[in-house]
């Protein structure tokens, strides 16, 4: 989630079969449903993590790309606009800066709960096409 195929709508009822089509990968409406389908789900996983957990959890919710199945020319920079939702035990955030890429926000990660020593790299991205 939230990728195609749109699985729900917002309220969390099925899509019917004969519409997941290559087409309806383009429907803008149906795709902002199902992200906030998805984010109600994540919220819930997210509770569920912080009430089930023996000790503070460290815990990212964080997407690889920004959103993309828009058939009218686009920016690219929106391909980059990630969702980068962090908790750490303690609620110690020092380190974190904006812009910081998904690479060094798991170094970072691995350095300051994980007891690692992995140097931050320069912070870039690369757009690909077909």
């Amino acid at each position: 989630m939230p990728h195609y195929p749109y699985y729900f709508d917002s309220t969390g009822s099925p899509t019917p079969l004969y519409k997941l089509t290559k087409e309806f990968a383009y429907d803008r409406k149906a795709a902002i449903s199902y992200i906030l389908y998805a984010n109600n789900k994540y919220l819930e996983l997210v509770d569920t993590i912080l009430a089930h957990s023996a000790r503070p959890p460290v815990i990212l919710l964080i997407s690889d790309h920004g959103f993309g199945e828009i058939k009218e020319d686009k920016d690219k920079k929106t391909m980059f606009l990630n969702l980068n939702a962090i908790f750490f035990p303690g609620r110690d955030y020092s380190g974190v800066y904006p812009g910081i890429s998904n690479v060094n926000l798991f170094r970072l990660v691995l350095n300051k709960h994980f007891g690692q020593q992995l140097p931050l790299l320069k912070d870039s991205t690369i757009y690909l096409t077909d």
